[in-house]
């Protein structure tokens, strides 16, 4: 390790405040929480860090380790010190990208204990972390009591498992001077390349409805599009349809795959096994955050029109002359409901 001496030459308190004489501890002499492990697919690799004494103040040592389970290398280490300000407690996390985000308090005399952040990406240079940001300036110091020393005990840095880019991380702050009155903050941020959420499904419409079907007949086949809004490619693992409802042939079709920003056509027909209110779903399953989405779907069952009479017979008629009409004895008689048709297309 290029830099283990301990912070405050002890590992123990150093960390000046504004308005107060009274010290915070670095807890310098363990790693800080946590010892963030990410498996990719070829290699694990795991982050850490602790606090260090930096010239006249104290900084966040940390590590990028290969293989933590295994033959253990360093990938990367660093130092981060941009200024004379005192850091401390901090916390790491790395996201799939294998960008890293480090979180940390910042104090000196002339500024209360606040709260920033840095990270680095694959491509910046190995042991380097980029421009310090801030997430919250306190506006308070701790001080007072028998622990008036103790800060955080501890931070954490966590990724987001939605969207695996997002960075969450919290730590502690005062917004007045005084001794177990801190609040707490918990703050996000992602790294511009990995601000995507994978793929993402949109489906429309959300629901198909089917007029009065014949039982026993199949119906004009009904359309969903499905879209994927998203930033990364979608794995289609299956699309299935429940009740008296089948998949049609498709124009479009959806494959096992779908890229960023494109969209396939789902054709579904309705075919009642019974009379009333038949209903069912799309079911879509694959790699999305909200899997499995579902489609309803419903359509109503109805028997086929019945004529009364079943037949008419005229006497004999000569030759090119008209009978008298019969339709006082042949009516067109619907069973339940008025046959109206299919909606929709």
């Amino acid at each position: 390790m290029a830099n283990q001496t301990l912070a405050c030459g002890n590992g123990g308190t150093c960390v000046p405040q504004l308005g107060t004489t009274q010290t915070l501890d670095t807890l310098g002499d363990r790693l800080m929480y946590r010892f963030a492990v990410r498996h990719f697919s070829d290699h694990d690799r795991a982050v850490v860090n602790h606090a260090v004494a930096s010239g006249s103040q104290v900084a966040v040592r940390w590590y990028e380790l290969y293989d933590p389970a295994g033959s253990v290398t360093v990938n990367q280490q660093g130092t981060f010190a941009p200024d004379t300000t005192f850091r401390w407690m901090a916390s790491m996390a790395e996201d799939k990208n294998g960008d890293i985000g480090l979180g940390y308090s910042a104090s000196s005399s002339s500024i209360h204990p606040a709260i920033r952040f840095t990270g680095r990406v694959p491509s910046d240079t190995l042991g380097t972390m980029e421009t310090e940001a801030s997430i919250l300036e306190g506006t308070g110091s701790q001080f007072g009591g028998q622990y008036g020393n103790r800060w955080g005990d501890y931070t954490a840095m966590q990724v987001d498992p939605s969207d695996d880019c997002t960075f969450w991380y919290v730590d502690q702050y005062e917004k007045v001077n005084g001794v177990f009155n801190w609040y707490t903050s918990i703050a996000s941020f992602a790294f511009n390349g990995c601000s995507g959420s994978g793929p993402a499904v949109t489906l429309s419409p959300t629901s198909l409805t089917w007029g009065n079907t014949v039982v026993g007949t199949t119906s004009t086949a009904k359309s969903v599009t499905l879209t994927n809004t998203g930033s990364a490619t979608l794995n289609i693992a299956s699309i299935a349809t429940s009740g008296d409802f089948a998949p049609a042939t498709s124009p479009k079709p959806c494959g096992s795959t779908l890229a960023a920003g494109k969209n396939c056509v789902i054709k579904v027909t309705f075919s009642p096994s019974q009379f009333g209110t038949r209903t069912g779903n799309i079911t879509i399953t694959d790699d999305a955050s909200n899997s499995p989405q579902k489609v309803p779907l419903s359509g109503k069952g109805v028997p086929p029109a019945a004529l009364t009479p079943g037949s008419a017979t005229w006497t004999a008629r000569t030759v090119g002359t008209t009978s008298l009409a019969k339709l006082d004895n042949r009516r067109l008689q619907c069973v339940r409901d008025d046959l109206r048709g299919e909606s929709g297309g």
